[in-house]
């Protein structure tokens, strides 16, 4: 997921990576700020999550602009990406 914020002005683009453990959704992110950084297990869905990160933002006080999630990784054996990437 990437949030877009504001504060005073400033604007900024939050990483975060949300991850499905047992039917429980955690997240870990790229901040400062321990309530933006990582989520506990306990989510139950992907908008209890969004909002939850929302309500931080808000914490504070950045105004989010936009959300973007991106599409679920799969890590099941029969699905895993064969695709070599050349750096």
């Amino acid at each position: 997921i990437i949030f877009n914020s504001e504060i005073d002005g400033h604007k900024y683009g939050h990483i975060v990576l949300l991850l499905r453990y047992a039917g429980k959704i955690g997240a870990i992110g790229l901040s400062r700020r321990a309530d933006l950084m990582y989520k506990s297990w306990g989510f139950e869905t992907l908008a209890d999550a969004v909002l939850d990160y929302k309500k931080s933002y808000e914490k504070w006080s950045h105004r989010l602009n936009k959300i973007k999630i991106g599409t679920p990784i799969p890590h099941e054996g029969s699905s895993r990406v064969s695709q070599v990437v050349n750096w």
